[in-house]
């Protein structure tokens, strides 16, 4: 799958996807759950994957977590495949594109 989203050599704009976005399914969060991505490792043109869990905050030690505010974007703008939980999803580019500059190299992050 990863040479169908990103070819080697490829730009990102090469595995750019102008696809209508698959939606995103997953339960209702009860009150004080919030969902974390753990960002798994990745430099330069790899392919973004990533780990969905639902955490609470209410726990006295909650799992360490780093915060991402972003703007959805319009709907008309340009989609990006990246795979969580084994299945591809669909980005806008700002989301996209944060995601591949928060991911580190060599290790999983929790955003």
């Amino acid at each position: 799958m990863s040479d169908k989203l990103n070819p080697a050599g490829a730009s990102s704009q090469a595995y750019a996807n102008t696809s209508k976005p698959k939606p995103l399914r997953y339960g209702t969060l009860a009150d004080g759950e919030i969902r974390v991505i753990h960002l798994h490792p990745g430099f330069g043109e790899d392919p973004i994957r990533g780990a969905l869990q639902t955490i609470s905050v209410m726990d006295q030690t909650p799992e360490p977590y780093s915060a991402l505010s972003y703007s959805w974007g319009r709907p008309d703008q340009q989609q990006y495949s990246i795979t969580l939980d084994e299945q591809e999803f669909q980005v806008r580019e700002n989301l996209f594109r944060a995601l591949e500059s928060l991911r580190r190299p060599d290790s999983s992050r929790v955003l």
